[in-house]
């Protein structure tokens, strides 16, 4: 017999996996535990979210310098900026913009990654 799984949303470091067979009279097995490293990186998250000013960018890869680029609800770039990351996050401070939703673009030399977020000035 040959089972396969797959995890859809894999999360970045190491994981452990192994299937569970149960059978019809009820007994159960576990099959081998199988290691798996992946180095992608972490999702990329907007803290606090929604708020307004001071905030922190996680998941960038420690030590990257990233261009930022926030676009508007219409696609227009409103404000473009490059930040080095501290420990895997960078602060962003979005005073200069409205309230309203806004989507992220975060390129560093390996990666581009995308969020959205909102400015909400009553918080």
């Amino acid at each position: 017999l040959h089972y396969s799984a797959v995890d859809e949303r894999p999360l970045p470091g190491t994981s452990y996996y192994r299937l569970r067979q149960t059978d019809l009279d009820g007994t159960m097995s576990w099959s081998e535990m199988r290691v798996v490293h992946i180095d992608a990186p972490a999702e990329l998250r907007i803290h606090p979210n929604p708020g307004a000013g001071e905030r922190w960018i996680h998941g960038i890869p420690a030590g990257a310098t990233a261009e930022l680029t926030v676009l508007d609800g219409a696609g227009r770039t409103v404000l473009h900026q490059r930040i080095a990351a501290q420990g895997g996050r960078m602060p962003f401070d979005n005073t200069p913009l409205p309230p309203g939703s806004y989507h992220l673009v975060v390129r560093t030399e390996d990666l581009v990654q995308h969020a959205t977020f909102v400015v909400d000035r009553a918080r």
